[in-house]
């Protein structure tokens, strides 16, 4: 899955100078211009005002600056505050430098399709081929927004990948998409792996990831399972238990009308994990043709 590089994480907490400045009353002019002097930063301040300034700010000659001007677009996007925000960050895509477009990148994986008005959507359908040849984590990004129209633009990219974890993703991409050759392709070679913390950890949120009913049958087969497998969460415990309180963890937001619900850190809301697990596996069992969330 993605490998999310997020300026605010790497930001440094401390002011240069030997009187701190007040770090709430930065402005974003005031810590652009640190960010072009090369200070240490603190944290940055909120993603507030208009596109048009912060635009200036994506067309200087410093890449971290652009970085930076792309990283108050993105939570600005991320915020709702307009559908121009969204279009200004995917041009980031066109950045002339690497780390500059693979941080615009990370801030669109934090942006849900619902912000994307039909100029953006235009916008990433036309470049989501050239982009995702370069970065095959956007094809995964432009799927999860276009859904089927992204298909055009991803298929020819499969057979010039030799990389095969570009491919992997570009599958992955695809199954979202809707292309049931990619859907099979994703299923069998997960479903020929053994079920360990690896393949809980590593393959099954590829699975979530397509939202593919062949996919999510898989996820509940091994929710379905008895095998002890897994290893207990808290690490005073010995020995393994069943992988499904997991699997049940990542599919429950993703099932219409399912009756276990997850909290805002995305835990299952519920102090009895063994009676929620046994709630979800009879659910299943009487709800065969389940629909799943896009």
């Amino acid at each position: 899955m993605f490998r999310r590089f997020l300026l605010g994480a790497v930001l440094m907490m401390t002011c240069l100078g030997a009187v701190a400045q007040d770090e709430s009353q930065l402005s974003i002019p005031q810590y652009m211009k640190m960010v072009r002097a090369g200070a240490q930063l603190p944290p940055p301040p909120p993603a507030e005002g208009a596109l048009e300034p912060l635009l200036t700010y994506t067309a200087d000659t410093l890449p971290e600056v652009r970085r930076t001007a792309y990283y108050f677009i993105g939570e600005s996007a991320r915020a709702g505050k307009g559908d121009a925000f969204v279009v200004a960050l995917l041009n980031g895509m066109n950045d002339e430098d690497p780390g500059v477009r693979a941080s615009v990148m990370a801030y669109l994986e934090r942006i849900g399709p619902a912000a994307y008005n039909e100029k953006a959507e235009n916008l990433l359908t036309n470049n989501l081929q050239k982009w995702a040849s370069a970065y095959p984590e956007m094809a995964m990004i432009g799927a999860g927004v276009l859904g089927q129209k992204a298909r055009p633009a991803l298929l020819p990219l499969v057979s010039r990948t030799e990389n095969l974890d570009h491919r992997w993703i570009l599958y992955l991409a695809l199954s979202r998409a809707g292309d049931d050759n990619a859907t099979r392709k994703v299923v069998n070679a997960i479903g020929r792996q053994q079920v360990s913390d690896d393949w809980v950890y590593d393959l099954a949120p590829d699975l979530v990831y397509t939202r593919q009913k062949a996919a999510f049958d898989l996820l509940v087969k091994e929710l379905n399972s008895q095998q002890k497998l897994c290893s207990p969460a808290a690490a005073d415990l010995s020995g393994n238990i069943v992988c499904g309180y997991r699997i049940l963890e990542m599919v429950a937001p993703h099932i219409q009308d399912f009756p276990i619900k997850t909290d805002v850190t995305g835990d299952l809301d519920t102090d009895d994990y063994p009676k929620a697990l046994e709630t979800a596996r009879q659910w299943f069992s009487v709800n065969p043709d389940y629909v799943i969330l896009q």
